[in-house]
């Protein structure tokens, strides 16, 4: 994956669903190159229950796939200092908004970081 592709797809995914125009604009490309990306990123088709662990420390996420492959990815995280102590209220708070819509991931991640996490594990 290249790292337009990349920016592109994370883009899109913090978007969630967008018309062509919404795309265009969040990416700041023209139509032709949006479909271009577009084409080639659809091969690669996530699961539908992704496995992989965020270190908000490294700034990495590393997604583990089926086959039993793995693949690292920068992590466009919020440059936000992860205090030593944990606050638990604090990150159940984070997850009880995500979980209702009240904030997107980005906005999690930002709380999460806020509330003492180093790192997530979906799987």
């Amino acid at each position: 994956m290249s790292v337009s592709e990349w920016v592109a797809l994370r883009q899109l995914y913090n978007a969630g669903e967008a018309t062509a125009a919404e795309a265009m604009d969040a990416l700041g490309m023209s139509k032709g190159a949006v479909s271009k990306i577009i084409t080639r990123l659809l091969p690669i088709q996530p699961s539908t229950d992704p496995i992989y662990f965020a270190d908000y420390r490294a700034r990495c996420t590393t997604y583990y796939l089926p086959d039993g492959a793995s693949h690292g990815l920068p992590l466009l995280a919020p440059q936000v200092d992860i205090p030593v102590a944990f606050d638990a209220t604090a990150l159940q708070t984070a997850i009880r908004d995500t979980q209702t819509g009240v904030v997107n991931y980005p906005e999690f991640m930002q709380l999460s970081m806020a509330a003492g996490c180093v790192a997530t594990w979906c799987g």
